[in-house]
């Protein structure tokens, strides 16, 4: 099974377990910040990663929130017993460190409009160690390069389990694992994804 991850914005279970059944879970919890782009947050996530104001298809940023996820899965209940404490790590290394034994790690994304309505674009980041897609098998997802990179396409249409999931665009740089994907919405194609990747690694 692929470790992956759907980055942040909700204290939620993401996966399944390995062996099948529902009672185990990565989980990740967020909060909005907006000192994004500046030396205090790239030093609490290790990495730099800078967000544009604008993205292809007039999108335009609207917030970025910061986030910690648990790399070994947990309980349901294990993991609401976890919250608080991962909430309070986010911007406390020292909590953070408390977490050691779930192998924690920051992860940032930021949300911009897209359309109309309530569909919105999320670039998200995380490091590569965390998302697991280099040492794990890509037999499900759709690679290719384009101009010397390294691209990986996810569409979720033939998983009954995420099926409302929007594709998912992901890359690497520098040991960081990036991805582009919506939010209440399953529009976005290679295409589209490919331009906003390229954009954003201008600034990165």
């Amino acid at each position: 099974m692929k470790k992956l991850f759907l980055p942040l914005f909700i204290f939620m279970a993401v996966l399944l377990s390995a062996n099948g059944n529902e009672n185990s879970f990565y989980v990740s919890v967020s909060k909005t910040i907006t000192y994004y782009n500046t030396s205090e947050c790239f030093e609490l996530l290790g990495y730099k990663v800078f967000f544009p104001d604008d993205l292809p298809g007039k999108c335009r940023l609207e917030h970025v929130s910061l986030g910690v996820g648990l790399g070994r899965q947990v309980t349901r209940e294990n993991g609401n017993q976890l919250e608080k404490t991962m909430q309070e790590s986010i911007e406390n290394n020292e909590i953070f460190n408390q977490l050691s034994d779930y192998d924690p790690f920051r992860q940032i994304g930021a949300v911009y409009s897209y359309g109309t309505g309530s569909v919105k674009l999320v670039v998200a980041t995380m490091p590569s160690s965390s998302y697991g897609i280099v040492e794990n098998d890509k037999s499900g997802m759709a690679s290719f390069l384009k101009n010397g990179k390294r691209y990986y396409w996810i569409d979720y249409s033939d998983n009954e389990q995420q099926e409302n999931q929007s594709p998912m665009l992901i890359w690497e740089n520098d040991e960081i694992s990036f991805m582009v994907f919506l939010l209440n919405g399953k529009s976005l194609n290679e295409k589209q994804a490919v331009r906003i990747a390229e954009e954003v690694m201008k600034f990165n």
